[in-house]
């Protein structure tokens, strides 16, 4: 997935020989998924910046950011949206022939 905004390119980086390209917070090998894979077990900041002194609050940020705009991505993308908008599109044209 290609970096949009300059907020995420500023934090966030993928380079295919730094973890397999997946994508970290720039100059680390921290990765988005690190990131979100701590935060599904523990919401516990203060743990998570002792362990982790060098990201700052505005790299979870990003990374979190990053992950919304992936998760919103793949949905635009996907057949069950595709489908939703046909499905929605049909039930339009049927309520004005109808009217």
């Amino acid at each position: 997935m290609a970096l949009k905004s300059a907020h995420d390119t500023q934090r966030i980086h993928a380079d295919p020989a730094i973890l397999v390209g997946k994508p970290v917070v720039r100059g680390t090998r921290i990765s988005v998924e690190l990131i979100l894979d701590w935060f599904s077990e523990s919401f516990d900041l203060d743990e998570f910046f002792e362990a982790y002194p060098d990201i700052t609050v505005e790299d979870v940020q990003a990374a979190l950011a990053f992950a919304k705009d992936a998760v919103r991505d793949d949905y635009l993308r996907s057949p069950e949206r595709k489908e939703a908008l046909a499905a929605a599109k049909k039930m339009a044209e049927m309520a004005t022939a109808t009217a």
